[in-house]
């Protein structure tokens, strides 16, 4: 029977009284619509309410109610027998004549519980499950009188009805019985009779915990469960709304069950559904479908006990309570409290054919596996004892039990454990059919364990025939052995010169790992063009010298450092662009120095810990943060899995600053998903000042700082609590988790109640860095390992970023595309010789290379790691590292998977690209007011220059920064542009009028860029490189007015830092806020000003300049001056507009 069909109760009492009847399908279905006693404002028995047959007593009933298809409920106050009515069997024998269905008092009690107890449900003649089953007497339980329904082949339907109460109301004659049923007939409906008798034994089990003789809802702390069934904390509408307490993380949350374990002398009647809300539901529907279809547990047996190993299933009906199925199974118990402190969302435990053949073919004859590897990307952790669940890696999700032979598999949502299991249980079948032959090389240990019982069993004999000496298992030496890529086991080499052994290695690495000199071919001609640019204009003062003698205009080549650094990145363009199509491309489907196009060969042996760092700060939990951890939870599952081990702390910059509920939204929300947090406080707040224009790298450094902090706790109190431990006892995972606990709290006190942390901070070798709205690949941690360990100069692994869309309005589709694209040429440079970049996120950093990094900050005298001085901290560690003699990787073996979320609207655009243009500027020079005594030049770009980044690198490097001033300069040059050769001012030769400029650049960037992009996209045989061609050309106009567009407020940047002036920029938004064009105004103009006004009076004088108010000699008309300065202006005009997605609804 499934959750929502009709159950069959074994009666159904004629003198029940009812003012209306109930619909059938009110009273049959398991999730009641009736309200609760305290909502229907039930306190004494109206007096003119009929009199009960059974109880010579009124009857309660309360307002007139209706369900939710408008149709009226009974009044009736039915009793839970009604509902769960296997219990007449208890009534018959107690005889309860003075006590209504449903209520119980002290004198009947015991009755009721002997009776119940005594009486055996048993499914079908010769069950394979009677077996292993005693009585509580220790007498074999006597057979219990049921009903039967019989269907003769052509014969209209019959009852058997054996001793016993019957089912149904009396029937008036002769009852007929089925005759001439042949044993194949008996066969076919076995199942059916099976599911019915189980479906009355779960009834009677339920019932009879509803009727105050078994507490429906059990916890690991009693006392706190009874408190909070007799009194409820406020609640807020819907599961999981509570505000927890401000020091306690037992979080009261919806739905709370009556107290049903209560007892007095006063009789009680519960309504239909009361006492069995939707955990006990989904609870009967899991057990249900396990025991019915997937034969994982077994059913529960009244007045029974089982020899074997029980089986269940319990949900978490808040933080620190659960509900468990079958209820009040006291072998359930230790299992339960460990999965409390687990803290799954569900947990199921298992019991069946597989789970046997798996623990007596492969895990009992090997006490030393600690884990059943199944293939090379799964393998499931073994324990010793149920007790130990509570420490398991929660995000393998399953583990083998040794002493009670079961498989735990538990989830974070209950609609994903069944899946989990079945899916589990295909992979287990799979492994026991290829057999111990194939699985041998997946499990080493189990090979060990053979090895050393044969050679025990050799040494034995052995030593029966030359003395009397004995060896145990303990005394056998196993030889050190290794697996290739093949699985084949051998011996390690040990003869081998060490010097030989290291050569050989190195070469073989630079054989896979060759430097590319492609680029630095390409980057050497770029430098020659921006040579040759700077020779053509000096070659015009020359011949103009040679004319006229005069050598004064020799004093404009001043200018030419500036023209070759703006025209370094449209050479770099120029000569990529013919690279791209001509040149070759097999590079970036290899591997070499600075770049990773295939995935490295995975070494999963001792693999090492992951801990993945996510700074957030006021983004939205449930449309941001949450999905972003889902993401993380999977490749999270799928590395432990694998053998590896993975932490995830928060570095939450808002989480004091919120208000108390969202912040214990948070907080539930991290310790429900065993997520670590670190959280520091406001600024300005006890004097705490967070530095920096940009705070996310303040943000990493306090959370970094505060892990450091913790581990020099530990190593103090390690020792202490070695000391103190028994010699002959391991130090052992339980013993270090004690130090932490008491160095993090050791740590808090230090910060005098300022830092808000919990959970484990220790940070592991390898870091993932990931933004609040990232999407990780579902297997990516193995790989980065790997790769780390095969690299060990590699310091961060930064991986190509695909896009995660979620407005996917025509402004986001047109970043998303430009992201991809921009994604793909540096995937070419870097495969073709560049030193990769590292952009913040996505990537993977070495722990201590990091913390070689360490630098004290003369303003707070406390190390840190990232630059709080710079917006742009992930080039200064970049640089850093590099100086140091670290490598930094692209790797595009991922294909994207890893996502990133972009800008949703203009707006949002422009803050970035002002970020970027501020950061350039912080790297290149100093404010103004400190040229004076510090020179131009900051001391990073000087450690820059002279680091060992290969020189090709430096430059192309270069070229990037100052692309920033090339777009800035634009609407300055245009405009002087205009007034020079409008009203034709005397100019020497050498100067370069913006026509040509405008035309180059049209020529190259909507272009020789275009084709080129889509060409490379063709030879590398990307998919959809037609619909890509297609939306390469479908985006020109719009990125047109992108980019010129916003010349204006990036040059404003680049002057703030030079002016010292404190620009500072909301934070990104990440969630769509859709709006309409009369908010958008207002908006519009509060943040586009300056640049709506300047070009909006560029308008009127263009035209009054053109026409006849001007004199003639004064009146511009040549068109090589409009169209120059006609771009400029139309750009910044309709940039806030027709890039705005809510100003234009409308999409491609």
């Amino acid at each position: 029977m499934g959750i929502f069909g009709k159950p069959k109760p074994a009666f159904s009492p004629p003198e029940l009284p009812q003012h209306d009847p109930v619909p059938a399908r009110a009273t049959q279905r398991r999730v009641s619509l009736f309200p609760s006693l305290a909502s229907i404002g039930l306190s004494e028995p109206d007096p003119s309410a009929p009199i009960d047959p059974i109880t010579r007593g009124r009857t309660f009933s309360g307002e007139q109610q209706r369900g939710i298809n408008g149709r009226q409920l009974s009044q009736a106050i039915v009793p839970a027998w009604h509902r769960k009515a296997s219990l007449a069997i208890a009534r018959r024998d107690t005889n309860p004549v003075n006590l209504r269905l449903g209520e119980t008092t002290a004198n009947n009690q015991d009755g009721m519980n002997n009776a119940f107890y005594k009486s055996k449900l048993t499914i079908d003649d010769g069950d394979s499950d009677s077996e292993g089953f005693t009585s509580d007497d220790g007498l074999a339980p006597s057979r219990l009188s049921v009903t039967r329904r019989n269907k003769g082949k052509g014969k209209a339907k019959a009852l058997d009805t054996l001793p016993g109460w019957d089912s149904a109301p009396p029937i008036r004659g002769k009852v007929k019985k089925g005759k001439g049923k042949d044993k194949k007939s008996k066969h076919k409906h076995r199942s059916k009779r099976v599911m019915r008798r189980l479906d009355e034994n779960l009834d009677a089990y339920n019932a009879y915990a509803q009727n105050g003789l078994v507490p429906l809802t059990r916890s690991a702390n009693t006392t706190r469960d009874e408190a909070a069934a007799l009194n409820p904390p406020p609640m807020s509408i819907g599961i999981g709304n509570a505000i927890p307490e401000e020091d306690e993380y037992l979080l009261q949350s919806q739905p709370i069950s009556l107290n049903t374990g209560a007892q007095d002398d006063s009789p009680r009647a519960v309504l239909v559904g009361d006492g069995f809300d939707a955990l006990d539901v989904m609870a009967d529907h899991i057990f249900r479908t396990g025991v019915q279809k997937k034969k994982w547990f077994k059913a529960p047996r009244m007045g029974v006990r089982r020899n074997d190993a029980a089986t269940g299933v319990t949900i978490r009906a808040r933080t620190g309570l659960y509900r468990t199925f079958p209820v009040d199974y006291e072998a359930l118990k230790p299992f339960e409290e460990a999965i409390t402190r687990l803290n799954p969302e569900v947990a199921i435990k298992i019991k069946c054919d597989i789970v046997n053949t798996i623990m007596d073919t492969y895990i009992n004859p090997s006490p030393s596996m600690t884990e059943l590897v199944i293939d090379e990307n799964t393998r499931i952790q073994i324990l010793d004892t149920i007790e130990l669940l509570a420490r398991a890696r929660k995000h393998q999700y399953a583990a083998f039990v040794r002493s009670e032979q079961v498989l735990v598999v538990w989830a974070d949502a209950v609609e994903n454990v069944i899946p989990a299991a079945e899916a589990l249980e295909e992979s287990l079948i799979q492994f026991v059919w290829q057999g111990p032959e194939v699985n041998v090389k997946f499990n080493l240990v189990m090979l060990h364990d053979a090895k050393a019982r044969e050679e025990v069993k050799e040494q034995e004999r052995r030593d029966s025939q030359n003395s009397n000496e004995k060896y145990g298992v303990d005394g056998v030496v196993l030889p050190e052995l290794t697996a290739d890529d093949n699985g084949t086991i051998k011996t390690k080499e040990e003869d081998m010169d060490p010097e030989d052994i290291a050569k050989r290695e190195m070469q073989r690495y630079w054989r896979e790992r060759p430097v590319m000199l492609i680029a630095p071919f390409s980057d050497g001609v770029a430098i020659m063009l921006c040579l040759a640019l700077i020779s053509l204009g000096l070659r015009i003062l020359i011949k103009e010298y040679i004319l006229d003698g005069q050598p004064m205009r020799f004093i404009l080549m001043i200018f030419s450092p500036a023209l070759c650094c703006i025209a370094s990145f449209a050479a770099m363009c120029v000569v990529g662009s013919i690279w791209q199509i001509f040149g070759p491309v097999r590079q970036v489907t290899q591997k070499s120095k600075y770049f990773s196009g295939i995935a490295p060969a995975r070494h999963m042996g001792d693999l090492a810990h992951v801990t993945v760092q996510l700074p957030v700060y006021k983004e939205s939990l449930e449309d941001v943060i949450m999905p972003t951890v889902e993401s993380l939870k999977v490749a999270i599952t799928t590395y432990e899995r694998q053998g590896g081990s993975v932490g995830i702390m928060v570095c939450d910059d808002g989480l004091q600053l919120l208000s108390k509920a969202e912040a214990d939204k948070r907080r539930r929300f991290y310790f429900d998903n065993n997520i670590a947090y670190v959280a520091r406080p406001g600024h300005n707040v006890d004097g705490f000042i967070r530095k920096g224009r940009f705070k996310k790298a303040g943000n990493m450094n306090y959370a970094n700082a505060l892990s450091l902090r913790v581990e020099e706790i530990m190593d103090d109190l390690r020792p202490i609590a070695q000391e103190k431990k028994d010699h002959e006892q391991f130090w052992n995972e339980l013993d270090e988790n004690d130090v932490y606990d008491a160095a993090l709290a050791q740590a808090l006190e230090e910060k005098e109640g300022k830092a808000w942390a919990a959970g484990n901070i220790r940070i592991g070798e390898v870091i993932l860095i990931v933004d609040s709205d990232t999407r990780v690949p579902e297997d990516c941690f193995a790989d980065a390992v790997s790769e780390m360990k095969e690299s060990p100069e590699v310091a961060i692994i930064q991986h190509m970023s695909g896009v995660m869309q979620v407005a996917h309005h025509f402004f986001e589709n047109g970043i998303a595309h430009f992201t991809r694209s921009i994604q793909h040429a540096i995937s070419y440079c870097t495969a073709s010789g560049e030193v990769a970049p590292f952009v913040g996120h996505n990537a993977f950093l070495r722990w201590s290379a990091l913390q070689e990094c360490l630098s004290i900050d003369p303003d707070d005298g406390i190390n840190k790691i990232w630059s709080e001085d710079h917006v742009s901290e992930d080039f200064q560690i970049a640089v850093t590292l590099q100086i140091k003699g670290y490598t930094v990787r692209w790797a595009t073996y991922t294909g994207g998977a890893f996502e990133e979320g972009v800008s949703l609207t203009c707006d949002d655009e422009i803050n970035r690209w002002q970020k970027y243009a501020f950061g350039c500027s912080e790297l290149l020079f100093q404010p103004l007011k400190k040229w004076i005594f510090k020179g131009p030049i900051t001391p990073l770009f000087h450690q820059f220059m002279w680091s060992t980044i290969p020189i090709h690198s430096k430059f192309t490097i270069c070229g990037y920064i100052f692309s920033y001033y090339a777009i800035s300069i634009a609407w300055v040059l245009s405009v002087a542009n205009y007034f020079i050769e409008g009203f034709a001012l005397p100019v020497d030769g050498y100067y370069l009028p913006s026509w040509k400029v405008t035309l180059v650049c049209i020529i190259l960037f909507t272009g020789l860029c275009n084709v080129a992009f889509i060409t490379l996209r063709y030879r590398l045989k990307i998919p959809n490189c037609g619909q890509l061609a297609f939306d390469q050309i479908k985006w020109i106009p719009y990125f047109s007015i992108f980019f010129t567009g916003m010349s204006m407020p990036m040059s404003a940047a680049l002057v703030s830092h030079l002016v010292g002036f404190n620009m500072t920029w909301s934070t990104t938004v990440k969630t769509v806020e859709k709006s309409n064009f009369f908010l958008q105004l207002p908006i519009i103009w509060r943040r586009f000003w300056p640049q709506l006004s300047f070009f909006g009076l560029c308008v009127p004088m263009m035209i009054i300049t053109s026409s006849s108010l001007m004199p003639m000699g004064y009146r511009v008309t040549s068109i090589e001056v409009y169209v120059p300065m006609g771009i400029i202006t139309a750009s910044h005009l309709l940039y806030p507009f027709a890039l705005n997605p809510w100003f234009l609804s409308f999409s491609f």
